[in-house]
Parts: C-alpha cells; sequence; structure tokens
C-alpha cells in the first residue's frame, strides 16, 4: 500500500512544479533579449484543447520560435460559442543591462487577425502596452482598433506615441495585450497569426551609450561646471564683452544727475545749459546708448527664436541620439542651420604642438540644462563639447554672443563607421584639426573662423564700435566752456564788487557836512 501512495505523490509533486519552458525562469537567451539591434519583439503561443485562457503566450526578439504554433484559432464548428477573447504577450527574456528607449519616436506594431462572421459583427481589437518584471507586467496604455487597416483584410496597424518608456531596467520586460470578440454563430470564428510578419510590435531603443568625451558626468546635488574651468584643465578664464544692462544704465543715472545738478546747483554762468549738455550728452552716448545698441540690442536683432534655422546650445543638449542623423529626426545630411551661442566667459589654452591659442566657451549660459539629466541627453552633451566648444586660434572675448554657421556632412572616411558631422569635423577635410587637450578632457574639434574656402563660419556679435568713444571728445569742449563761463561769471562778480566798494568811498551821510559855527 505504501509503495502505489508513493509513487502517486512522486508524480503529483512533479506535476505541480512543471510550467511551461517559455514561463520558466530560465537563463536569458542573448539572441531573445531586447537591443538596438534587436527592437522588434514577436508574439508566440501554443493552442491547446483546454479553454484559451490558458493557452501560452509569450514573446522576445528572435524572430523565430520553433515551439511556436503559426496561429490561434477557434470556429464554432460544434457550436462552441462567441464572446471576449483576450491574449497577453509578456517578454520570455529579459535583459541584464538596461535598455535606453526614444521617448519622441513611437512604438509601432501589426498584427493579422482574420475574424471570420456570415452576418456584420464587432472587428474592433483592443491593444495594451505593457511592461513590468517577468509575469509582473501591467498596462501602461491602451488603444482600441475599430477595424482593420482600410477598412478591410486582416492587417491591423497600432502605434503608441507620447508612451514615456525612457529606459528598460535589467529584469523588466514589454508585452502586449490584445482583445476582440469571437463571433458566436455556427461557422464563424477567427484565426489570430503569429510571429513575424503578423503580430510584431517595434520598440524605439536607442544605441548603447559609448563614451567619446570623459568628465561629463552630472553628479547629484552638483551643479554644472565647464570641462575647461578645473584647474588641471590647463586653461585660462578670460572676460568676453559684457551685454549686461547694468553698467549703461548705472552711467544713464550718473548723465541724468549730472544734467540736474548742473542745472540746479551751478551759478547762472555763461553757456551753462550748453557746457552741461556737452558733458553729460557724450557720457550717455558712449557709455550707455552706443554699448546697448552694440550689445543687447544687437543679439536681439540677430537671433529670432522662431526662425527654425536657428538652434541653441540647450536645444542641441536636449536631443537624443538617431540612426542617420547627427542628433534628433531633422539634422540629417545637408542640411545648413545657425547655432545661436550667448556667453560672459572665456577659457584660452596654448597648443604647443600647433602653437598659439585655443579659444573655449564654458557655455555656462546654459549650465541648467547642461546640469539636468532629464533636460539635457549624454550624446547631446557630448556633442556640445566635442563639436561646438573650441575655437581654432581666433579670440572671441571681443564679442558676447556668437552665430555659428553649420552644415552638417556625411563623414564616410571611414566607411565601417560613416557619421554626419559638422563640415570642420570631417576627419580627412582640408584644414579640419582634432587638438586631443588631455586624458581628462579628451579630444575637441577646432571650430575655424572661416572655413578653407573662405566662407564665414563664426560670426560675432556684441562687439563695441570702435568709434563708441569718439563723442567723449566733445568733453573737452564741455568742460572749456564750463570753465570760460566760471571765469567770465567769476570776472563780473569782481567788477560788481570793486563797483561797490568805490560807491561806498563817496557815500557820505548829511552829518558828514553839518559843521558848527565854531568850525568855520
Amino acid at each position: 500500500m505504501l509503495v502505489p501512495f508513493a509513487l502517486l505523490l512522486i508524480a503529483s509533486l512533479a506535476t505541480a512544479t512543471t510550467s511551461s519552458p517559455a514561463m520558466q525562469d530560465e537563463e536569458p537567451d542573448p539572441r531573445r533579449m531586447l537591443t538596438f539591434e534587436q527592437n522588434t519583439l514577436y508574439m508566440y503561443g501554443i493552442q491547446t484543447s483546454e479553454s484559451p485562457e490558458t493557452w501560452e503566450t509569450w514573446d522576445h526578439a528572435e524572430p523565430n520560435d520553433g515551439r511556436s504554433d503559426d496561429s490561434f484559432a477557434e470556429d464554432n464548428i460544434f457550436g462552441g460559442g462567441g464572446g471576449r477573447r483576450e491574449f497577453t504577450f509578456d517578454g520570455s527574456d529579459v535583459n541584464n543591462v538596461t535598455v535606453g528607449v526614444d521617448t519622441d519616436l513611437p512604438i509601432t506594431g501589426k498584427l493579422t487577425l482574420s475574424i471570420n462572421c456570415n452576418t456584420g459583427c464587432s472587428q474592433q481589437v483592443d491593444i495594451a502596452l505593457r511592461m513590468g518584471p517577468k509575469n509582473g507586467g501591467v498596462d501602461l496604455m491602451t488603444q482600441s482598433l475599430e477595424g482593420p487597416d482600410g477598412g478591410s483584410g486582416n492587417e491591423y496597424t497600432f502605434e503608441f506615441a507620447g508612451h514615456r518608456i525612457d529606459e528598460v531596467e535589467p529584469g523588466d520586460v514589454l508585452g502586449i495585450r490584445v482583445g476582440f470578440s469571437k463571433p458566436g454563430t455556427l461557422g464563424e470564428g477567427y484565426t489570430l497569426y503569429l510571429g513575424r510578419d503578423n503580430f510584431e510590435m517595434t520598440i524605439p531603443v536607442l544605441p548603447p551609450y559609448e563614451e567619446e568625451v570623459p568628465g561629463l558626468e552630472i553628479k547629484e546635488g552638483e551643479e554644472y561646471a565647464s570641462p575647461y574651468s578645473g584647474s588641471a584643465a590647463g586653461f585660462a578664464e578670460m572676460s568676453a564683452q559684457s551685454s549686461s544692462l547694468t553698467g549703461p544704465i548705472l552711467i544713464l543715472l550718473l548723465s541724468i544727475a549730472i544734467i540736474a545738478a548742473g542745472i540746479v546747483f551751478l551759478p547762472p554762468i555763461p553757456f551753462k545749459a550748453l557746457s552741461v549738455l556737452l558733458i553729460a550728452l557724450p557720457l550717455m552716448l558712449s557709455m550707455t546708448v552706443l554699448p546697448i545698441i552694440s550689445g543687447p540690442v544687437a543679439q536681439k536683432m540677430a537671433y529670432d527664436a522662431s526662425d527654425p534655422d536657428f538652434w541653441t546650445i540647450d536645444e542641441i543638449a536636449g536631443l537624443s541620439e538617431r540612426e542617420g542623423t547627427f542628433l534628433g529626426d531633422d539634422l540629417v545630411a545637408d542640411t545648413h542651420f545657425k547655432l545661436y551661442i550667448e556667453y560672459a566667459d572665456i577659457y584660452r589654452a596654448r597648443d604647443a604642438d600647433m602653437g598659439g591659442y585655443h579659444y573655449g566657451l564654458g557655455f555656462e549660459k546654459y549650465g541648467d540644462t547642461l546640469g539636468s539629466a532629464t533636460e539635457s541627453t549624454p550624446r547631446g552633451r557630448e556633442y556640445v563639447q566635442l563639436y561646438f566648444s573650441l575655437f581654432h586660434q581666433f579670440d572671441p572675448s571681443v564679442a558676447s554672443a556668437m552665430i555659428v554657421h553649420v552644415r552638417l556632412v556625411n563623414d564616410t572616411s571611414d566607411p565601417e563607421n560613416a557619421r554626419i558631422v559638422p563640415q570642420w569635423a570631417v576627419a580627412d577635410g582640408e584644414g579640419n584639426q582634432f587638438w586631443e587637450i588631455n586624458p581628462e578632457l579628451g579630444g575637441r574639434w577646432l571650430i575655424p573662423e572661416k572655413s578653407a574656402d573662405g566662407k564665414m563660419v563664426v560670426e560675432l556679435i556684441g562687439i563695441p564700435y570702435t568709434w563708441q568713444f569718439y563723442p567723449l571728445f566733445s568733453l573737452i569742449v564741455g568742460f572749456a566752456l564750463g570753465g570760460f563761463g566760471f571765469w567770465s561769471w567769476t570776472k563780473a562778480r569782481r567788477e560788481i564788487y570793486a563797483q561797490d566798494d568805490d560807491d561806498d568811498d563817496f557815500d557820505f551821510d548829511d552829518d558828514d557836512f553839518d559843521f558848527d559855527d565854531e568850525d568855520l
């Protein structure tokens, strides 16, 4: 009696611990993991004689799976009846690394479903995007498709835009839940086709990040600092032209104060108003009006934020890496655009090999973006430094802003690693230079002021006028007139005082002429 019981117990334990191979915690197969190269997930399953909710389903990135059936199908030959059908396909092979996903691009897919009915029936399909731990995913987004593409046939395409999945962490998988109505009349039914070209979903996976520029990691709690600002970088900091309104406004107030004080407190000297104006107005013109026109006004006129041809450093830094582009969707080969950069500080370093100095931009004005992992991307931050931060032997400190004229070209100097770069970063381009600064900073492409064919590459904005201080020469006239006025006024006052003294000498009282008889 004990032997049959023991055999029965062992058999029951074996049955209880057995699960379908696809859903066991097997070692993940790299061929089935979601990667940049393997970014399409295929839906697979096995149909049994049991009820549909027990059928095994899964997905992975390998385009073939010999275990899977070609389709799920139910016919009402024996009057099986209709009703709701739902199948959940979750990943079978988890990643062991984080996979980045581009949130700017949609997750797309298609399924092939034939709903066979004798009379009109619902062709609607509900699709849910899922993510979570293996065997524990949850629905993130759901959409309903009223019918197949074009209103006929059996192919449905779907798209999840704005999915907000920026990465798939180790241990997590992506999946799909599909639901539809099975018609219930005799002879009706459905066929859901599985596998490649039938039921699949494409994920916009970002390329694996390989650092090209060292030292740009964002450290939590620390503010952005230019790579050139550290003492070990070998750069000396310089001040560029100021575009601040504070200084000119203070000079304006001082000029107004000079005019008011001169008119109110100066004595009524000759040429009083003219001399005050000739002193205050040149100060106002040279130190306020002209700096504002050549600085903030010139910057405002040079940059049009609504012009699609203009880009800024923070916009470039926010773009994600794309296959076949420089960054983002729009910056493809043969694109021309203008990069507008404002700056207050310049960093200078001597190049012992090439001779002369190179000048770097710290991008402190854009520090909030460059120091934020949410507002910028790793590749965007790298490309800002690699391609747009260092200038070849010309000094931008004479200005406060610049426009870099960029032409994107396809660099095929290395056919196996062709890439789209600015015109000065083509490896075998005439006059193009790459400077290896040091191991801590890596290297940078040097931007020339002009290209080899003489075309302007960098246009400086905010350079003070060479004649800005010429109006100050009128100060000489103003002070001369003021001095002459004081001299004339003082001289006139002395003459008046002298005349008053003479009058006092001959001013006799009547008592002075009242003689007594004795005096006679």
